[in-house]
């Protein structure tokens, strides 16, 4: 794509942006003017479209970098990294507002006649309900690693991973496939924060004991970023592709059936030295 087609693209996505907020604005003045200032069905609806709001942004900027077809991070200009970014801030809104209404800690949707309500309802939701929540915590997840996030903000976003999952097992028992879904990308994503705390502590006692050469010494040669898909674990002693396993996570339910976008992301430096230097500033 050229610079001029990649212009008119990004005013395209200004444009659907616009729409987007008028829509959600003008829709919150409509329920709110026919509605009671107290009804807590209000706010479950006010909840609802936020939800869906953010959504729209998530896969409005996932689809027109799809259309860019340029699925290497490394590769990507600073526009298409800003179109990354932006999707990543709307899915981690999302995450916050799938549990916005399972806390009675703040906010107009903490009564205790909405508390819980949202998430307690996916036991009678549609599956495309299902997918979309796991979906976009792996979404979350994965671009959080994917565009370098302070390894705090990561654990932080893994915590509310963490109280998504409790809150929906509460509610449904962890028996839907989707809850496993979402179960395995928080675990994937554990694995590879950790690998790279455990390269970076090894990096910084090579490079103190050593000098010149320390990040060498834990950078992987192309046979051993394999895909772990058909075999093996992620983490297992001996590998360091934790990280090239949560990216190739892709679910069939979440490709095949659904097509969600976004999941063919990936970031593979284009180089060996692009690679050291990756590990340099990884976190």
């Amino acid at each position: 794509m050229d610079t001029e087609e990649e212009a008119e693209l990004a005013s395209v996505i200004r444009g659907a942006r616009i729409d987007l907020d008028l829509w959600l604005e003008e829709w919150n003045s409509i329920i709110q003017k026919h509605s009671h200032e107290a009804d807590s069905d209000t706010n479950i609806t006010l909840l609802n479209l936020q939800i869906q709001h953010e959504w729209a942004l998530i896969t409005l900027h996932l689809k027109a970098i799809s259309m860019m077809g340029v699925e290497n991070l490394a590769l990507m200009t600073d526009k298409q990294r800003n179109i990354i970014l932006a999707a990543k801030e709307a899915a981690e809104r999302h995450l916050e507002l799938l549990l916005h209404a399972s806390s009675a800690n703040e906010g107009d949707f903490s009564s205790p006649a909405s508390e819980r309500t949202y998430l307690a309802s996916f036991k009678w939701t549609m599956d495309f309900v299902w997918a979309k929540c796991a979906f976009s915590v792996l979404l979350v997840l994965r671009l959080s690693m994917l565009l370098r996030d302070p390894p705090e903000r990561l654990m932080q976003l893994l915590r509310q991973a963490h109280e998504l999952l409790e809150e929906l097992e509460r509610g449904t028992g962890g028996q839907i496939a989707y809850f496993q879904i979402l179960a395995v990308s928080v675990e994937k994503c554990e694995k590879a924060l950790r690998e790279h705390m455990r390269q970076k502590e090894l990096q910084q006692q090579c490079e103190s004991g050593n000098g010149v050469g320390g990040a060498a010494a834990f950078v992987a040669t192309p046979g051993e970023l394999g895909d772990r898909q058909n075999g093996g674990s992620a983490g297992t002693p001996g590998n360091n592709d934790a990280e090239q396993d949560f990216q190739a996570y892709a679910p069939r339910e979440l490709l095949l059936q659904w097509d969600f976008p976004g999941l063919n992301l990936r970031y593979i430096p284009i180089g060996w030295q692009d690679l050291l230097m990756d590990f340099d500033t990884m976190f």
